[in-house]
């Protein structure tokens, strides 16, 4: 039984109620439904956490009508860390002190406060519209929180990588899986769940032995034997379609590996989504930072599945219109749980990631619809491209086009000691040195 309410909570607050029976995992996640979640601290954990926010300290988590109790506790946050003693980010892990699980039959769930994001929805649009490529990817809701009575307020509450999430995804949890932490396949060393032996590591070893290999039609065998290509091309090209700018592919930075037992491949899987669609007008072949992503779209075969992935991804799934209405959906949900000023703040902001999900939509459309360019010769002969754009203008300094001495075009740029800007266009080289 699950009672949901606000009573306890100070401020002008909507009182609200729901109600469900029998929690089950997939009701924990149910769309729309916001959840209460009291945190207990003991003075001595508190002092924990002020001292070293990254080590475990025990808690008690009242959720879904029960008491949880040894809960493991930290905080978590990188741009978005704050103290205990402002509006921090938690994981708790409900099996780390004991043998329990938690509400839902969860292992480990992350309570972010959104400290970058203003709308609350990215990381829980992101993550529907990855699951919907049957890339596996973190269930996400919201959750009003308090911590020793002190009400924190709204919550992105966020599904862990954790045994529960590996069995729901790929039907057991025996696989490794690893956290990178900002690091790419060849320097990862830690390692959740799985054997610690130096053997596990043999997976990990084989993908980077297939990225490096020069000769492209070897390394599209050697790829096709230890990654799961289907999976990762959908992976990176959602991550391209959302401008997950921070992610694997454009960044390398929030990602997880999972070794999949069953299918003996790689599988990568998305994390960190809390700012997407930041840019609309990114290229759909943009230049890859990933290791992975940089070796596999090298590869003809696989460039152009990327190309039918990605055109299939805009079509059926990144759909502007159902997007924003689930996000106003969202935020219908969430609205008497906040007050008035709350509510406008995260409408603002929602209005505007809406704004950037249609552009996101129309711009990619327009780009596919343009035909390949031609791969650039310089030859004598050579022509120039001439569709220049401004970048990093600046009142401290001039730009414009005029006729050269030569009586050709010219781009001027009048700078001083206090900017710095540049002409900038995009072309086709063929592969080499």
């Amino acid at each position: 039984m699950l009672l949901v309410c606000l009573a306890g909570f100070s401020g002008k607050v909507a009182a609200f109620s729901a109600i469900t029976t029998d929690l089950s995992d997939s009701d924990f996640f149910k769309r729309n439904l916001v959840c209460r979640i009291q945190i207990q601290l003991s003075s001595d954990a508190l002092a924990g956490l002020r001292h070293d926010a990254r080590r475990y300290v025990r808690a008690t988590v009242h959720v879904a009508d029960r008491d949880f109790e040894d809960i493991g506790l930290h905080l978590k946050g990188h741009g978005t860390f704050r103290t205990v003693d402002d509006k921090p980010s938690f994981t708790l892990d409900f099996k780390r002190l004991g043998k329990g699980r938690g509400p839902g039959e969860l292992d480990k769930i992350h309570l972010n406060n959104s400290a970058e994001d203003a709308t609350f929805l990215n990381e829980l649009l992101g993550s529907e519209l990855f699951a919907a490529t049957h890339v596996p990817s973190p269930r996400v809701t919201h959750a009003l929180v308090e911590l020793n009575g002190r009400r924190l307020g709204l919550y992105v509450l966020k599904e862990g990588f954790s045994e529960s999430f590996l069995r729901r995804n790929f039907g057991r949890a025996d696989g490794t899986l690893y956290e990178p932490n900002g690091k790419d396949i060849e320097a990862v060393t830690e390692r959740r769940f799985g054997a610690r032996s130096a053997v596990e590591q043999r997976e990990l070893n084989l993908l980077a032995a297939a990225v490096r290999e020069s000769d492209l039609h070897r390394r599209w065998q050697r790829l096709q034997k230890c990654l799961d290509i289907d999976r990762f091309l959908s992976f990176i090209a959602m991550e391209v379609i959302v401008c997950h700018w921070d992610g694997y592919g454009l960044a390398r930075n929030n990602f997880r590996i999972y070794h999949d037992p069953e299918s003996n491949r790689i599988v990568f899987l998305p994390a960190g989504m809390d700012q997407l669609f930041g840019n609309p007008r990114l290229d759909w072949k943009p230049q890859m930072c990933g290791l992975v992503a940089k070796a596999i779209m090298e590869i003809p075969e696989a460039q152009q599945q990327y190309s039918t992935m990605f055109r299939s991804l805009l079509s059926n799934v990144f759909q502007s219109e159902r997007i924003i209405a689930r996000a106003k959906s969202i935020l219908g949900a969430l609205r008497p749980h906040l007050t008035r000023e709350e509510f406008n703040e995260i409408q603002q902001e929602m209005l505007a990631l809406c704004d950037q999900i249609a552009d996101r939509e129309l711009h990619l459309k327009e780009q596919l619809s343009r035909p390949e360019p031609a791969l650039l010769n310089f030859g004598t002969d050579a022509p120039v491209p001439w569709e220049w754009h401004m970048r990093d203008t600046s009142d401290a300094g001039r730009m414009d086009t005029g006729i050269g001495p030569d009586g050709g075009m010219s781009l001027h740029i009048a700078a001083s000691s206090a900017m710095s800007s540049s002409w900038r266009t995009v072309v086709r080289l063929s592969r080499g040195r």
